[in-house]
């Protein structure tokens, strides 16, 4: 009966990813968002019996790995590199649920941005570059994308006290608001008391 009811989250906390070799062992930890430390803070607001209005606010701290091409201006020979810079993403976000205890229905939209915002900064944060005559191939700098911008739709349905249907469709969009990528979800879950 109080599904809605107003609250406040605020969380710490750490997640470790790792690479995995062809027998399925843990090699070693991923350089990306997915090994991080985060902190976020979670709002709710409820109006009347039927509306839920959510914000969230997350921070996360992880490593970043990006490969790119050093020229040699004299010999125009070209070489990889790796470099690893410490950045930051930032989340923010806002959810409006619509229902009742046994089913409700929600839209979100989700933004998201890294403090080195280019893989060229990254390199120029962490990357020292070779003495003599050097310059870095921009266009060969690479590292994981981050798609800004998320717009969510979907709900879940109370089967029973202890099981739960989320199900959604998620609309992934770039800077400048072009469509990139189109996600169903669907998960049950099940709360042990």
């Amino acid at each position: 009966e109080n599904w809605n009811a107003s609250s406040l989250d605020i969380a710490f906390g750490r997640i470790n990813t790792y690479q995995t070799d062809s027998a399925g062992s843990l090699k070693s930890l991923r350089m990306n968002r997915n090994t991080a430390w985060g902190v976020w803070l979670n709002g709710n607001v409820g109006f009347g019996k039927n509306f839920l209005l959510s914000g969230l606010f997350r921070s996360s701290w992880y490593q970043e790995q990006v490969t790119f091409m050093v020229k040699n201006n004299a010999t125009m020979e070209e070489k990889s590199h790796q470099t690893v810079a410490d950045n930051r993403l930032f989340t923010m976000g806002i959810n409006v649920r619509y229902g009742g205890p046994i089913y409700t229905f929600f839209a979100e939209i989700l933004h998201e941005q890294k403090s080195l915002k280019t893989p060229i900064e990254a390199i120029n944060d962490a990357f020292k570059m070779p003495d003599g005559n050097f310059t870095i191939v921009q266009s060969s700098a690479k590292w994981n994308v981050v798609q800004p911008n998320t717009i969510s739709i979907g709900g879940d349905w109370r089967m029973s006290r202890n099981l739960i249907l989320n199900y959604g469709m998620r609309g992934v969009f770039n800077e400048h608001w072009k469509f990139t990528a189109f996600v169903p979800v669907a998960t049950i879950s099940c709360m042990m008391r």
